[in-house]
């Protein structure tokens, strides 16, 4: 019995292992990828870097810049909703439950709504926004390596 959870647990490492390092690969894969892609769009690739700064600079690439602040704010309340459930009352529980579901349908919709900006802003439209949205460092490394133009955003 010993080693069989020995196996198991060994077995269960691994697999947390391998996920890690994919996760990892994926990560970078990303990285580079945006960072492609920013110089396409004429940034510098240093830009696609710096956490928070990299999403205002592909809101104003993609969208606009406003747009980047209603995101923000959207994503921060979302969260602090969520988080308020765990510490209060089960009155205003219903209330604060219901609109950080709310939240989050929002924040989705807004995402796929940058997605198909950024798909747009290069030339690219239809599936593939879907599979930027759920493949996104594997369709970001497609455009990052293509020959896809950055054409600018479409309002």
């Amino acid at each position: 019995m010993s080693l069989n959870l020995t196996l198991g647990t060994a077995t269960v490492a691994a697999n947390a292992t391998y996920s890690s390092m994919i996760g990892i690969l994926l990560s970078i894969a990303t990285i580079i990828a945006t960072v492609m892609l920013f110089r396409k769009a004429g940034k510098e690739g240093w830009e696609a870097l710096i956490p928070f700064y990299n999403r205002y600079v592909e809101y104003k690439l993609f969208w606009t810049t406003k747009m980047f602040w209603v995101s923000f704010a959207l994503h921060t309340f979302t969260i602090l909703f969520l988080l308020t459930i765990f510490l209060i009352e089960i009155p205003v529980f219903i209330i604060t439950a219901f609109l950080g579901f709310v939240g989050l349908i929002a924040c989705f919709v807004l995402d796929i709504k940058k997605t198909q900006k950024m798909a747009h802003a290069f030339g690219r439209y239809g599936m593939f926004t879907v599979g930027l949205f759920f493949f996104t460092a594997i369709f970001k490394m497609i455009m990052a390596f293509s020959d896809d133009e950055y054409v600018g955003a479409n309002l």
